[in-house]
């Protein structure tokens, strides 16, 4: 750029990345743990902004001012450094007392997801939900889990991720999309197995299709994860399940009221369809004996025996 800006994007989601003008910074250049601290630090702030004694009470909470004070100088340094020396521009500008990413030419991942769950929530349309559950990916610098600094945005940011499940979910089904909100309740799970209401779903939908078997063992699934015997409303719709198994092949009326009434109507829905699938490819969960095992750890387990739920794209 002629007056010697440039862009900068931060991302969060999925580990730690900056990349000036389109060219990434190699993450060896990070090898010095705080400064790289401090971007992220910068990037989760409202408008990007701290004042120095919050950067210090968060970095360094263990050190008196002086030694935090003259730590912050250094990790300023270190950071300012490694942007300027390729493009003229610093990342971090100090005004006062306040320490700040530039306001033009920024973006950061996390602003954007927020930002498409909002417009996902105010259109109500399936494929702006599932670009913002993309978004989201693998979660917030999962290298930085321990972090005391990270816990709170993390926490509310998978929050927001959960619920965007459950919307996706209820807007699918409403929709007469059975298989997208069986998927949707899928991922749901994935991502987090101990939720008993979102298994409890999963088992009135599986009833809805028909697929009475597969609700029977998510009850069973959910009864491994939890390692007790699930809650009322579970054990009332497996016995009301099993009771049909054999009775009655076809959805009981009593079965469509639990789930709810459905438009029978097919949605365009392709992006939902590749997104989904790919993202829940990154958890490709295995409700085993010892389903308590995290989203984080989950992507290594092999393909061969997926849990009944597992999906590769919506089917309209």
């Amino acid at each position: 750029m002629s007056d010697g800006s440039a862009d900068i994007r931060i991302g969060l989601f999925g580990g730690f990345r900056v990349e000036l003008d389109g060219r990434s910074i190699p993450e060896d250049a990070w090898r010095q743990r705080k400064p790289a601290a401090l971007v992220k630090l910068l990037a989760l702030a409202p408008r990007h902004r701290l004042h120095r004694e919050q950067v210090m009470d968060a970095l360094w909470p263990e050190l008196p001012p002086a030694a935090a004070a003259a730590n912050l100088r250094k990790a300023l340094h270190y950071a300012r450094r490694l942007v300027e020396s390729g493009t003229g521009r610093p990342l971090i500008e100090s005004a006062g007392e306040l320490v700040a990413l530039p306001a033009d030419g920024l973006s950061v991942d996390v602003d954007e997801y927020r930002s498409a769950a909002d417009r996902a929530r105010r259109s109500g349309d399936v494929d702006a939900y599932a670009l913002a559950i993309e978004l989201h990916g693998q979660g917030l610098l999962p290298d930085d889990r321990y972090e005391d600094w990270a816990i709170g945005p993390r926490d509310e940011l998978r929050l927001e991720f959960l619920a965007l499940l459950e919307e996706l979910a209820a807007l699918l089904e409403s929709r007469g999309d059975v298989a997208g909100a069986t998927r949707a309740v899928g991922l749901l799970i994935a991502s987090e197995p101990l939720l008993e209401e979102a298994h409890v779903r999963l088992m009135r939908l599986y009833a809805l299709a028909g697929r009475r078997a597969d609700a029977l063992r998510q009850y069973e699934h959910l009864r491994e994860a939890l390692g007790r015997e699930p809650g009322p409303e579970a054990q009332r719709l497996f016995e009301e399940i099993r009771a049909r198994q054999t009775s009655e092949p076809q959805l009981t009326s009593e079965l469509w009221e639990r789930v709810g009434e459905l438009n029978k109507g097919k949605i365009d829905a392709e992006v939902a369809k590749r997104l989904l699938a790919d993202h829940y490819d990154q958890a490709n969960l295995c409700q085993d004996a010892c389903c308590r095992t995290r989203f984080a750890t989950a992507g290594s387990r092999t393909r061969a025996s997926p849990p009944p739920y597992a999906f590769s794209g919506f089917n309209v």
